[in-house]
């Protein structure tokens, strides 16, 4: 079981990155923001649960009440390419 990264807790606001760009704009940028209700394990790893208040896919934004949740592996994670998961940053 994965050590819960510590600097991230529940009622932090966080940005989640998808792939390997961190622009917050543009074509490239693309990240879910939300609130961290807890930890969950899932798919055999220990992720964050993370009520969804923003999506930006491209240049496209979406806010919207009721949104979900998402579930990133928690940083520190390893991953099966030998990476380590680091994709979840306090905001």
């Amino acid at each position: 079981m994965t050590t819960p990264d510590t600097t991230i807790q529940p009622g932090d606001r966080v940005r989640s990155f998808d792939f390997e760009s961190r622009d917050l704009a543009g074509e490239n940028a693309r990240y879910i923001e939300g609130e961290v209700t807890g930890f969950d394990r899932m798919e055999g790893c220990d992720r964050y649960a993370i009520r969804v208040t923003k999506v930006v896919w491209g240049r496209v934004v979406t806010q919207e009440p009721g949104m979900g949740y998402t579930y990133p592996p928690v940083n520190g994670t390893p991953t099966t390419l030998g990476r380590v998961c680091d994709s979840v940053e306090k905001i």
